[in-house]
């Protein structure tokens, strides 16, 4: 009996030992433990677990629901169906949850659970028990390696260039989207296979040795080539680059290839290509010479026409900005570096345009008008200048004979002898030579506070301002005679020439002092005068016969006691009719010694006959006969005393040559008009 309660003693130890130390594996274990009964309440838990939930002991979630784990009510319900209802047939649950802690935040859980019950089916009555662990750090690293994955993906996939993997033998690994688009397969369809299942073997053959030839490089490959989609036809101009790929045990894995769409950067370069050679062919066609000078880098490039405007080709100037410096004439050399200093310092201010004469390949030199602007970087500094230069050697040339004439035009202004004058168009004095001067009496700075009009008699004031106001019309007024004052109060007789220079807003005149001809020419006509008034007394001597004659025959018939009336009224109209006659030439005489000026629309053919009424008498009495054609006649406008004393003095002149000739029977004048082109009248004499 007593072996029996030996054994029973040991027993009962041993299972007391073995309880501790399940407790002890229980409350030590690195999981989370813990003990639900079938209303999912929590009879029992170890430090792990509370530690996992963040409570403050085991203790304190005895008794607690398993709701108090749950996010929410909904999940609560959902996990119940999903994993208890499986427990109550025997079967284990492993699964990945998202239970809450006492703060109520998030904790990520692997669960493992079973019904402590082995009978089938188990007594659930008996609770059930869930290993726990916390996985949220695994979890977080599994999110962001998902993560990076679908990043990774989402690049390959929509990165506009094609990507492909092939391995050794050629076989596709992995593609993105365009590539797919290129082949006109999916992924998965292209996947497992090679170029020979999509493009002709041609093609086929020659990415399979190029592949291997990256292969076996220790670099990169790429080149360019263009491409036809199957997806729609289109075609691109590819740059691909293949490498090599080589795994993380330093073997090789295969040929990564990337192809880049350079069509559009084609399209530019063509574009550009283009610009270029429409640039350089401007530059050919333009007559100025182009530069362009890289400061940073004293590189200075020069257009064909630079070099060409002074004989060089290009290639023959150093091409920096010494090669210019050495074309410079010496006598220029201080200038031009001058100002492209001052323009370095300030572009802004200090525009650069030189007037610069360089060597030519003869030898000679032409003068050049350089023009440029430099250009400035974000510190202000100048790094790049940009230029042209025209020949303006015919232009010096033309500016040196403009020199000379303008200083030939002032030795004539100078030392003429005629009085020169310039005045603006409201008739004041501008400037005048000496001899204007000299013929007024002035000093030069009194005459320039005068004006034409006021030099000028009251008489030519008007005519002053209407030759002035032709003057602007028509561009010039020729021999315009005029009275002006003098200094002392005189008067000097002027022919004046005007004429408007290109201006436009002033007039030169030409002024000549013909007092001595204005009295020369009184002397002709007193002289004129003489030879008219014997003219007259020639005309006058045999009307005044006639009347003399019929005034004696009346008195002599009175005194016989014979007169009649009707002899008395006859008489009487002889008398009055040579009575008529000598008026009419005392009219013509005064009519002839008025001094009018004025200018009238005048017959050529009047004045002729005109010339030959008052001359008629002597060349009768000179034996002189007068022939007249007249076909054709002209007005112009005229001084018209002054037209009829010229023909006069023509007719007495050709009277005092007839007048030598013996026979009286050969005294002849002609005189013929003529209408000729052009609106002129030819008069013959």
């Amino acid at each position: 009996m007593s072996n029996i309660d030996d054994k029973k003693q040991i027993l009962t130890e041993n299972l007391s030992e073995s309880k501790h130390q399940l407790e002890l594996i229980f409350d030590n274990a690195q999981v989370g433990l813990m003990y639900i009964n079938a209303d999912r309440k929590l009879l029992k838990c170890n430090k792990r677990l509370s530690d996992i939930f963040a409570y403050d002991s085991p203790q304190e979630m005895v008794g607690i629901s398993m709701r108090e784990l749950h996010l929410s009510e909904e999940r609560y319900v959902e996990y119940g169906k999903l994993n208890f209802e499986p427990l109550k047939t025997g079967a284990k649950r492993d699964i990945e949850y998202q239970l809450k802690k006492k703060d109520g935040t998030a904790v990520w859980c692997e669960l493992s659970g079973k019904v402590l019950d082995d009978q089938i089916p188990p007594d659930i009555s008996k609770g059930f028990l869930w290993v726990i662990n916390d996985i949220t750090i695994k979890k977080q690293y599994q999110i962001k390696l998902a993560n990076s994955e679908i990043l990774r993906r989402n690049i390959i996939t929509n990165i506009p260039d094609l990507l492909w993997i092939k391995d050794t033998q050629g076989v596709y690994l992995a593609c993105n989207k365009r590539f797919e688009e290129f082949f006109g397969a999916k992924e998965k369809d292209i996947i497992g296979k090679t170029d020979y299942d999509f493009v002709n073997k041609e093609l086929a053959d020659f990415f399979t040795e190029y592949d291997k030839k990256v292969m076996n490089a220790k670099k990169p490959s790429s080149n360019y080539e263009e491409v036809t989609f199957a997806n729609d036809g289109h075609k691109e101009y590819l740059h691909t680059t293949k490498t090599k790929v080589i795994d993380q045990e330093g073997k090789l894995y295969g040929v990564l290839g990337i192809g880049r769409d350079m069509t559009s950067l084609k399209d530019s370069q063509k574009k550009i290509d283009i610009l270029n050679e429409r640039y350089e062919l401007t530059l050919d066609s333009v007559e100025d010479g182009i530069w362009d000078w890289d400061i940073i880098n004293d590189s200075l490039y020069l257009s064909k026409n630079w070099g060409e405007m002074l004989g060089y080709d290009v290639s023959e100037i150093e091409p920096k900005v010494s090669g210019f410096i050495a074309l410079v004439h010496p006598d220029d050399l201080d200038y031009v570096r001058k100002r492209l200093e001052e323009h370095l310092s300030d572009p802004i201010h200090n525009k650069y345009a030189v007037r610069v004469r360089l060597k030519c390949k003869d030898g000679n030199y032409k003068w050049i008008l350089t023009r440029g602007k430099a250009y400035l970087d974000k510190n202000n500094q100048p790094y790049r200048m940009l230029g042209y230069h025209s020949d303006i050697t015919l232009e010096k040339e033309y500016q040196l004979k403009l020199q000379e004439q303008k200083e030939e035009f002032e030795t004539i202004f100078n030392s003429s002898k005629d009085g020169i004058a310039v005045i603006d168009l409201e008739l004041n004095f501008l400037n005048c030579n000496h001899s204007y001067l000299e013929m007024l009496g002035f000093t030069k700075s009194e005459l320039l506070t005068k004006s034409c009009v006021e030099l000028s008699i009251p008489e030519d004031i008007e005519k002053a301002k209407k030759a002035i106001k032709e003057t602007i019309e028509k561009g010039y007024v020729k021999n315009l005679e005029k009275t002006c004052f003098k200094k002392d109060g005189d008067t000097v007789s002027v022919n004046m020439t005007a004429s408007l220079l290109p201006d436009k807003e002033r007039i030169l005149i030409v002024a000549k002092d013909i007092s001595s001809l204005k009295i020369l020419e009184e002397q002709a006509k007193l002289a004129s005068m003489g030879e008219m008034i014997g003219n007259i007394a020639h005309q006058w001597r045999q009307p005044l016969s006639i009347i003399s004659i019929a005034s004696t025959g009346v008195l002599f018939h009175q005194e016989m006691g014979t007169l009649k009336d009707e002899f008395i009224t006859h008489e009487m109209q002889v008398i009055n009719e040579n009575a008529q006659y000598l008026s009419k030439t005392i009219d013509d005489f005064k009519n002839f010694i008025r001094n009018d000026q004025t200018m009238d629309l005048t017959s050529i053919q009047e004045v002729l006959e005109y010339a030959l009424h008052i001359t008629e008498a002597p060349l009768k009495n000179n034996y002189i006969n007068v022939i007249t054609h007249f076909d054709d006649d002209m007005k112009i406008y005229a001084n018209k005393n002054e037209l009829i004393q010229s023909f006069i003095n023509i007719i007495n002149n050709a009277k005092y040559i007839l007048k030598e000739k013996k026979d009286e029977n050969d005294r002849y004048i002609f005189i013929k008009t003529k209408k000729l082109k052009n609106d002129k009248l030819e008069v013959l004499i």
